[in-house]
């Protein structure tokens, strides 16, 4: 029951990202941006609240250990997703857009 809000924001974000993945709007890259900050702030809120909690030195290489698997996690789609600005948005030279 505590969960609830989480889930159901995570539910309404992987709609959100699911629609602006498929459709591909200007806007879906900026929502990128604001979901891996979100990402990382949850990988830091863990790695210090492990910190912060850690009784030995096993605990806290431990705590150290996740933050370097979710960085290497998230640093190549990062890096990815900032050259990928040109797949978002309409193009001057799309033809597909018909007009009247």
């Amino acid at each position: 029951m505590v969960f609830t809000p989480y889930l159901l924001g995570f539910s309404l974000v992987a709609f959100v990202l699911c629609y602006g993945l498929m459709r591909r709007p200007a806007w879906m890259w900026y929502f990128g941006w604001l979901f891996f900050y979100l990402i990382a702030a949850r990988f830091g809120h863990i790695f210090f609240s492990q910190l912060i909690v850690a009784e030995n030195s096993q605990q806290m290489l431990l705590s150290c250990v996740y933050l370097v698997g979710g960085l290497l996690i998230w640093m190549p789609v990062v890096l990815w997703w900032s050259g990928a600005r040109s797949k978002f948005g309409r193009r001057k030279d799309d033809k597909s857009v018909k007009r009247s």
